[in-house]
């Protein structure tokens, strides 16, 4: 059965979707951990939350910027 569903056409057209998802929950772990980080650098000051939505929020903007160009090459 493993076999006949890696090579079924339907299957096919999953993998682009299932590879997207897979980027997309290690990008948002990445961008966690670097959020994380930035919260940990003002250590009990204020400001680290909002160093944390900044981090994420120039995150999502520099991935949004890299998956338009990759859909602009196709």
């Amino acid at each position: 059965m493993v076999e006949l569903e890696k090579i079924s056409q339907g299957s096919r057209a999953m993998h682009p979707v299932r590879a997207f998802d897979q980027a997309e929950r290690a990008f948002r772990t990445f961008r966690d951990a670097e959020s994380n980080r930035a919260l940990a650098s003002y250590g009990s000051g204020n400001g680290g939350g909002l160093a944390v939505f900044e981090t994420i929020i120039e995150m999502n903007i520099a991935r949004a910027n890299l998956l338009t160009g990759e859909a602009g090459t196709r």
